[in-house]
């Protein structure tokens, strides 16, 4: 009877683990926001800003979409910055911290703007565009560079009012799976903690057998943790192939490996760990019990 339930107890132990490890992972990579914004080198950040800043433009001034194609091309490190907030400010939804709210800064934008207007609006058929008299350019960027400083916000707020339907939905879902992810966090530990605990006590404290009860789960697990993370990159890649663009597909391998990588450390932990607790036993002899 006591072996059944240890042996019982320890297969529990071992599924708890072995959910708890991804689980982890997740927290620690994809619902990180440092992790998130270090890999946002692989979005086209200046594109992102340039479509979502014309989405403020006012009707009839589309002529500046060339100018905010440019901008934020030449003002990259400016649109990653805003990017990660964005990213920040997803990451906090999807985790129930607070409502998705972003605000972007546009000073830098703004006056990189004023600075260059001349020589953004080279090329453009203002002629054709304003009827421009002889001479009148310079009264035109006098009047275009007064506007932007004026009419132009100094930050860009998006908000769930902002966003469209299709994108509202997918945070929504996520935010629930995430909650779900939240509670195998918090019930996970405990069921462990407390089969390990039953072990202990099923076997009275006994160091022989209860080292190795405990011992050969946790090996398990990890062995088991450790296969999947070898699994993962190669299943996520066959569900993601094909259905990217060229630029981002041939990255995405790397960013599977880095998330994958606190589950090779966890793996491995809990190997040493299990196989230490299993190799300790044997310097209790049965007769010691």
């Amino acid at each position: 009877m006591r072996t059944a339930v240890s042996v019982l107890c320890g297969i529990v132990l071992v599924l708890c683990l072995v959910v708890l490890g991804p689980a982890i992972t997740l927290w620690q990579t994809v619902l990180n926001p440092e992790f998130v914004a270090s890999k946002l080198d692989v979005v086209d950040a200046p594109a992102l800003m340039a479509d979502r800043l014309k989405q403020e433009l006012p009707q009839g001034t589309e002529w500046l979409e060339p100018i905010i194609d440019t901008a934020t091309a030449d003002l990259e490190s400016w649109a990653n910055e805003q990017v990660a907030v964005v990213a920040t400010a997803a990451t906090a939804y999807l985790k129930g911290e607070r409502e998705f709210r972003a605000v972007l800064s546009l000073t830098e934008f703004k006056s990189y703007l004023q600075a260059h207007l001349e020589e953004l609006l080279t090329g453009l058929p203002l002629d054709e565009l304003f009827n421009l008299p002889p001479g009148q350019m310079d009264m035109f960027l006098q009047v275009v560079g007064g506007q932007i400083a004026t009419l132009a916000p100094d930050t860009l707020v998006i908000d769930e009012t902002s966003l469209d339907a299709e994108t509202m939905s997918a945070l929504q879902t996520g935010r629930a799976y995430t909650a779900t992810l939240r509670t195998v966090l918090t019930l996970t530990p405990i069921v462990a903690l407390v089969m390990a605990l039953v072990i202990a006590l099923v076997q009275r404290f006994r160091p022989r057998p209860t080292l190795r009860y405990l011992g050969i789960p946790l090996a398990i697990a990890g062995v088991t943790c450790l296969v999947l993370a070898f699994l993962i990159p190669s299943l996520v890649w066959g569900q993601v192939a094909g259905q990217l663009p060229p630029e981002v597909a041939s990255v995405v391998p790397g960013i599977v490996n880095d998330c994958c990588t606190p589950l090779f450390v966890y793996s491995a932990a809990l190997i040493l760990v299990g196989l230490g607790m299993v190799g300790l036993s044997f310097l209790f002899r049965p007769a010691e019990y």
